[in-house]
């Protein structure tokens, strides 16, 4: 599929390259770089990206040792129980018969779909839903019975199946040219169904789909756990939060299942972890200490379900082709965010008056928020995401893919125009220009040339309300900038007294306290509208010191030298240098707003930690293969 407008932009920045490259402009430039250059490898920053851990004295601390105590304990249980459970599961018919779910014929399940039709009928002959239910049962069941073939044959050559299989799945192919049924096989098939004809008939059509849905989805969870977090990851946005902490915690437990199984399993060593443990340490003190301790508890919970789902995916996705295509999956779930977002911008969505000032802003009458229910969180998510869907379109992918992968940048722009937000606006710009500006050094150029010229063509070309939203930053006479001073004002006074300890994490913690200290016009907040000054009010002095310790351990990694020395050739690096830079945007747009107030948000920020690591360590085993573990 081709597209004109990206051939054309294509030759114009080739030509522009052609022209750059010779000019005087570039020499100039090429020789400051040069000598910043030089002065660079000699700072300090320069050692912190690229100086190597020392490992040793992490593990033989007494806090390497304390956090390493859970780990230490599963490895324990392994040794202990890994053998006994895997002589239990071998020798178990119901375990056996789910490990070769596809290696049998599907006649047994055949036999069980018209045993379950027939019987469930007779029980519930007078209604015309079951009936219709026993109907396709049986026909299904009889269509099943005629083919004596496994799942695996009758998938087999399947690119969709294919390359599932091959990311978390991995069928296992076995000799099936002499496939016999047993009678003890079809005798069980039949007993299968009239025992689910017997539960549908108590428990009603409606609870045994959903049932027998989550039982087979459970099942499929436990045995491929890779299938697990590729679910969550691509609901995150979509799901409410309950949800997707339940799917982070079911997830986890799976993991600890396969780690005392397995024996050969070990647990992914990265240098985050510790700084992770020590940022959970800092929240469990705000339980300890809060105000409302039974509030600070539920919402701690939350948070900490989430940094678990950290944990499990940068120890189930050890490979690139995984950790890529999560990527993709991800982004795709991004792109369906955005035309949401764009369809309510033309259908029009209900809006909260504190989001738009009217009397400043007559021209602008809707702002989106897609699954996020508000604007700013929304530009929040989109920050995090669009310099990873740049980072693809710059990847060496087929030409036709990347007109989609553009058309779909496209919407996700017009999405982030649609939010309106400021910060989400100056976040979004900071992180595309460090991802291009890492990934080559004239985009510098360009990025000068935008600053002088993007106001002037938006000025010229009459859209005159993101004029003046840009032009509103820092604007007190605009309410909602007026409103947030005042609560930065009054909560940088709250600070003065609690800076040591906290008041405890959570809004209610928060509504308790900041009255005594509010301003006149803002009465009420539920936060601080910033994010290093609400966790340093909520957790003290160690909040905010393990705030800036997580991103800056992250940072580290993802910008670390050797993953900039490959970006030029590796599309991971690129992916990863990318997921840094939104890291980069959305804590810059903390500074305005708190940005974790929404817990979708906040499971997509430990997803895209989670990402970011397991890309810097897919990059330090040299892009390829398992990830090492010791």
């Amino acid at each position: 599929m081709g597209s004109k407008v990206f051939l054309i932009a294509g030759k114009f920045f080739s030509a522009l390259n052609r022209w750059y490259e010779v000019s005087s402009v570039a020499n100039f430039f090429n020789k400051i770089w040069s000598v910043l250059g030089n002065t660079f490898c000699g700072s300090f920053i320069h050692r912190f990206f690229s100086k190597s851990e020392r490992k040793d004295i992490w593990d033989n601390s007494i806090f390497g040792k304390i956090v390493n105590l859970p780990k230490n304990f599963v490895m324990f249980l392994q040794k202990k129980l890994s053998v006994k459970i895997n002589n239990l599961v071998e020798n178990s018919a119901i375990c056996c018969g789910v490990s070769n779910w596809a290696n049998v014929s599907v006649r047994l399940y055949g036999v069980a779909m018209i045993t379950f039709g027939v019987f469930f009928g007779m029980l519930r002959y007078n209604q015309m839903i079951a009936i219709a239910v026993s109907a396709v049962s049986i026909v299904v069941g009889v269509v099943l019975v005629l083919i004596n073939r496994t799942i695996n044959e009758l998938i087999e050559g399947s690119w969709i199946v294919k390359t599932i299989g091959e990311i978390f799945i991995s069928f296992t192919k076995k000799d099936n040219k002499n496939l016999k049924i047993t009678k003890n096989q079809l005798i069980m098939s039949g007993f299968l169904g009239v025992f689910l004809a017997v539960v549908c008939f108590i428990t009603g059509i409606k609870y045994f789909a959903l049932g027998i849905t989550g039982i087979i989805g459970l099942i499929f969870l436990v045995k491929y756990l890779p299938l697990g977090v590729f679910i969550t990851v691509a609901l995150s946005p979509l799901l409410p939060t309950m949800l997707l902490a339940a799917l982070s915690i079911l997830c986890a437990v799976i993991l600890l299942l396969h780690a005392v199984k397995n024996p050969d399993f070990k647990f992914v060593k990265s240098p985050m972890n510790p700084v992770v443990v020590f940022f959970t340490i800092a929240l469990l003190w705000g339980c300890i200490n809060s105000f409302d301790v039974l509030s600070s508890v539920r919402q701690v919970m939350v948070h900490i379900s989430f940094i678990v789902f950290y944990f499990v995916v940068i120890n189930t996705i050890r490979t690139k082709r995984a950790w890529c295509a999560l990527i993709k999956l991800f982004l795709a779930s991004a792109l369906i965010v955005a035309i949401y977002g764009v369809v309510q911008n033309f259908t029009g969505v209900s809006s909260t008056e504190s989001w738009i000032d009217e009397e400043m802003f007559t021209d602008i009458k809707v702002r989106v928020y897609s699954f996020f229910n508000n604007p700013n969180v929304l530009g929040e998510f989109l920050v995090l995401t669009i310099p990873v869907m740049v980072a693809l379109i710059w990847n060496k992918v087929r030409e036709d893919h990347k007109t989609l992968f553009g058309i779909a940048l496209l919407v996700m722009a017009a999405c982030m125009v649609f939010t309106w937000s400021r910060g989400a606006w100056l976040g979004m710009l900071i992180a595309v220009a460090i991802f291009l500006a890492i990934s080559d050094k004239r985009w510098i150029f360009v990025g000068v040339l935008a600053v002088v010229l993007v106001p002037v063509a938006l000025y010229l070309s009459g859209n005159s309300a993101i004029v003046e939203r840009v032009l509103s930053i820092g604007n007190t006479a605009d309410t909602s900038t007026e409103y947030r001073v005042s609560i930065w004002r009054a909560s940088i006074k709250l600070l003065g007294d609690f800076w040591l300890p906290g008041i405890g994490v959570g809004s209610d913690a928060y509504k308790t306290i900041y009255p005594v200290y509010a301003l006149t016009g803002a009465d009420f907040a539920l936060h601080s509208h910033n994010l290093y000054l609400q966790f340093w009010v909520e957790t003290g002095i160690i909040g905010i010191v393990s705030l800036i310790s997580l991103a800056l351990a992250f940072l580290r990694n993802t910008f670390s030298a050797k993953v900039v020395k490959n970006i030029k050739k590796s599309d991971v690096a690129k992916l990863t240098v990318a997921l840094g830079a939104g890291f980069v945007g959305f804590m810059v747009q903390g500074l305005t707003d708190y940005v974790w107030y929404n817990y979708k948000i906040l499971m997509i920020f430990w997803i895209i930690i989670a990402l970011g690591i397991s890309g810097s360590l897919i990059i330090k085993n040299d892009c390829g293969g398992e990830l090492l573990n010791d």
